[in-house]
């Protein structure tokens, strides 16, 4: 069963430091150009429980969406283009940032899924990856529970996207409770509604910095990542 879930984007926490935590800078070297391609060009070259690896020098150029500055992220981020969103999993930590313009070379990266995530596996971006330019201001797409929900796994229209949900509301049960367990450092899903009664699992890591603060009891709107768990 393909299950929707949203990570949440924490920039709407207003007590949460606005202090990044100091990574190493990847060098800015200058990987082998070559063809461009886009994120739903990307997707396309993907076949269910068959991984593909790039043997060519294409280079996707897109925009950092989320990074492991908050903690609720590690070995990950999400990036996007004017085609999609995807999923990258990263060697070693740190080193790009929301906002970030970037160059991957996909030479050797490997196209695999997780549960139905797409994504671009074992990227070491001190090889593959070139910095362009920092501090852009990625927006979220604005979407309602109704349309992520309707999304299917043959599109994955979707999935990675940096979205903004409005009118939505913790269901009662996870009303002012943490939003992970940040002493066992246990993840936790708590579920999201919307006024027409959809709904949505909200994943946060008890890594997270934000993982010991209260979830709001009103109903407003959530800036996340769309993730999906199964088919």
């Amino acid at each position: 069963m393909k299950t929707h879930y949203i990570l949440f984007y924490p920039i709407l926490l207003c007590l949460i430091s606005f202090c990044k935590k100091e990574f190493d800078m990847p060098p800015l070297r200058q990987a082998d150009d070559g063809s461009r391609i886009n994120i739903a060009q990307i997707k396309t070259r993907y076949f269910k429980n068959i991984q593909y690896k790039f043997k060519s020098d294409s280079n996707l150029y897109c925009v950092v969406t989320a990074d492991e500055v908050s903690g609720n992220l590690y070995k990950d981020i999400y990036a996007r283009d004017a085609s999609g969103a995807i999923h990258v999993k990263l060697i070693h930590s740190g080193g790009l940032y929301i906002g970030d313009s970037i160059r991957i070379n996909l030479k050797g990266i490997i196209l695999n899924e997780y549960n139905g995530l797409i994504q671009l596996d074992s990227v070491d971006v001190s090889k593959s990856v070139v910095k362009l330019a920092s501090g852009l201001n990625p927006l979220p797409i604005l979407m309602s529970l109704e349309q992520i929900n309707a999304n299917t796994a043959a599109t994955n229209a979707v999935q990675s996207q940096l979205v903004q949900i409005n009118n939505v509301e913790f269901f009662e049960p996870d009303r002012g409770v943490t939003f992970a367990d940040a002493d066992g450092k246990n993840s936790k899903n708590l579920n999201l509604l919307s006024c027409s009664g959809q709904s949505i699992a909200l994943r946060s890591s008890g890594y997270a910095n934000f993982a010991s603060q209260l979830t709001p009891t009103g109903n407003g709107y959530i800036i996340a990542i769309v993730g999906q768990f199964g088919e």
